[in-house]
């Protein structure tokens, strides 16, 4: 097997144990998978975790949207023997990942792109270079398509979200 179809098959693994894990766990966990441009010095963070309760309380409270799988991923380029620094996240990589980890349910995703790096408000460096890829979903565990501004109010239908504060 050649490099190339090496981290292919590689990338194909890290997605499917990703998938299994928001499945089955949903903890915060971190992987680290080759770029899917096939350069070698640059390698892909991704962390996976099913948020539940990041909407269930304060200002942006939302019944809606307060589960969802969530995907941040970064690119970091390879500096010689255990030093790596953030990089911008290859284009390739950022269609590729969310595909490849959410399959026919990408479409529902909401994406956030990195935050801007003249952003004063920004809370950590890598915040300027990493993508969020979010699949919200119901109270089953189903994935849905989130309609409208995603934290307008919208209860479920038996009246159990909380209600909005508004001062």
């Amino acid at each position: 097997m050649n490099s190339a179809a090496l981290r292919e098959t590689t990338r194909q693994f890290v997605a499917g144990v990703i998938r299994s894990h928001l499945a089955t766990q949903g903890d915060q966990r971190r992987w680290v998978a080759p770029s899917s441009t096939g350069d070698p010095s640059v390698t892909i963070s991704l962390i996976a975790s099913e948020d539940r309760g990041t909407h269930a309380s304060g200002w942006w409270r939302n019944s809606d949207y307060d589960r969802c799988w969530h995907l941040s991923l970064c690119a970091m380029e390879n500096r010689g023997a255990l030093r790596a620094q953030f990089a911008d996240l290859p284009p390739a990589d950022r269609t590729y990942w969310p595909r490849a980890v959410f399959g026919s349910h990408l479409d529902l995703a909401w994406i956030e792109p990195p935050a801007s790096k003249l952003d004063p408000h920004r809370h950590a460096p890598a915040s300027a270079y990493t993508t969020h890829v979010r699949v919200f979903l119901d109270q089953g565990g189903h994935p849905i398509r989130p309609e409208g501004e995603v934290y307008t109010l919208k209860p479920w239908t038996d009246g159990t979200s909380p209600e909005k504060v508004h001062r």
